[in-house]
């Protein structure tokens, strides 16, 4: 009695969709060892990042691989016994990839093997199995089983590695929470001893010491700018420093809190304050990109223009040229008050 022979579909010749499905696998294949070499640090962990990425370049590389097989079901000579194993194996397959590429990127061991080789087990077989020329050399009986115990065991490889990496995970979470801790030590370490240089620099400061260290606290939010801003008023330098201060980029911001530290405003302040005023308002300028940020800036002067107002400084004319400039540039109802308030000032 006769054993009955598999179901052959009729082949179509050329194989061009299966050339150009397999064209396009070798592409997205390609790229997907890229980005597992990209991805691998062999610290014990993968990014999440670097696995979002290698699982969307395994899902396509698979969609392809699923439609070259489903080309070679359909005009290639695939035993029904090795569609219904494809069902299975392919997906899982897929997995294993997925798997595998991780287990590397976080530790760079042999599972690499499983997706070099995994997809292009699954593009060979499609096209031996989809070409007549190929079928000839080897049967499609013979190719289907080949190919099939290539995948169970690249699968089982995978599966393997995994199990392996789930065995050693303790004592390489230990190995990670001993870095931590030691890491945080040295933080610790270095927060301390840049603790103690501050403390000392502070600690050294005296009348002599120029004004800008002292503004290096005065402008800070620790609890010692009482002690720095009385340090200030008694910095003996203080009246040439601030003038000096005024001319640096920054001085503004730097000196936001003159008016508490016991500086006289005497003609070569006042015509300091103006020019940094002035170069402060060319700022305030629709080409200019930060020209809003620049504006609100200014609210921190208001306590230095009103005390320099009343000392007498002639600000007229660069209070008058600021409210101008905002109200060219103004987005709110908050710019519009400054601009009033710098108007009245020059009153």
């Amino acid at each position: 009695m006769n054993e009955p022979r598999p179901v052959q579909r009729p082949l179509r010749s050329p194989p061009v969709g299966a050339v150009m499905l397999a064209i396009l696998a070798g592409l997205l294949y390609a790229l997907e060892l890229a980005v597992i070499r990209d991805a691998s640090s062999g610290e014990g962990a993968v990014d999440p990042w670097a696995a979002a990425f290698i699982a969307t370049f395994v899902v396509a590389l698979w969609i392809v691989l699923a439609g070259l097989m489903l080309v070679a079901f359909k005009n290639g000579r695939m035993p029904e016994w090795a569609a219904i194993a494809a069902l299975v194996l392919l997906p899982l397959s897929g997995h294993a990839s997925f798997t595998a590429a991780n287990l590397y990127a976080a530790s760079h061991d042999w599972t690499w093997i499983v997706p070099v080789l995994v997809p292009p087990v699954i593009v060979v077989y499609a096209l031996w199995i989809r070409i007549p020329a190929l079928v000839a050399l080897l049967s499609e009986e013979v190719a289907s089983a080949l190919a099939g115990a290539a995948l169970v065991a690249l699968i089982g490889a995978s599966a393997f590695a995994s199990y392996l990496d789930e065995l050693a995970a303790p004592a390489r979470q230990e190995k990670l929470q001993a870095a931590y801790k030691e890491q945080l030590a040295r933080d610790e370490k270095i927060a301390a001893e840049d603790r103690a240089r501050d403390e000392a620099r502070f600690a050294a400061l005296d009348p002599d010491s120029p004004l800008r260290d002292y503004l290096e606290y005065v402008n800070s939010s620790d609890d010692r700018v009482p002690l720095a801003m009385e340090g200030a008023r008694h910095a003996r330098s203080r009246q040439a420093d601030a003038v000096a201060l005024l001319g640096e980029p920054e001085g503004l911001i730097k000196l936001r809190e003159m008016w508490q530290l016991d500086i006289a405003a005497t003609p070569a302040l006042c015509a300091s304050y103006n020019a940094a005023l002035r170069e402060s308002a060319l700022k305030i300028d629709p080409s200019y990109s930060n020209r809003l940020g620049e504006a609100i800036d200014l609210e921190f002067q208001l306590p230095n223009l009103k005390w320099l107002v009343t000392q007498h400084c002639d600000l007229r004319d660069v209070l008058n040229d600021l409210a101008k400039r905002l109200r060219v540039v103004r987005d709110s109802s908050r710019i519009d008050q400054l601009a009033d308030t710098f108007e009245a000032l020059a009153r």
